[in-house]
């Protein structure tokens, strides 16, 4: 990990503004739990890359661990705004945002999210997220 953290920093140091050097050290830090920084190198990244789908979504994730859930589902609406053609990480990003908004007291904010997520999940045989989305949006009324 220090020879990893070291590597991020010199290529950081040669290319400032290198997205995904600073979107990996960023999840390195994540996992070390320097949390700020790990959101300034999220931040960093998608200051030249703002409509990359993995990046919001990381930084979304982050911001939820940082008990931040306003924060997160602006990073999570983000990726979904452009979302890849892979209907796994829609419907996780879709579930995520669900769950920041109701983490930020706007539980009726997330039921369209979730009745969109429900209606791909099911129309993509998605059982297991069917399973996920049925249950938060039990949490928020239908």
């Amino acid at each position: 990990a220090a020879e990893a953290a070291a590597g991020f920093e010199k290529a950081l140091t040669l290319k400032s503004d290198y997205s995904e050097a600073h979107s990996n050290f960023a999840l390195l830090l994540t996992e070390r739990g320097d949390l700020d920084q790990a959101l300034r190198h999220f931040e960093a990244a998608l200051g030249s890359q703002p409509t990359n789908f993995g990046i919001n979504v990381n930084a979304g994730d982050l911001l939820m661990k940082m008990h931040r859930p306003a924060d997160a589902a602006v990073r999570y609406k983000a990726a979904l705004a452009n979302a890849p053609d892979s209907i796994e990480p829609v419907l996780t990003a879709i579930e995520h945002l669900a769950q920041a908004l109701i983490d930020d007291n706007k539980p009726p904010d997330a039921r369209p999210h979730l009745q969109r997520g429900l209606a791909l999940a099911k129309a993509t045989g998605q059982t297991e997220a069917v399973g996920r989305i049925e249950g938060l949006l039990g949490r928020v009324g239908r």
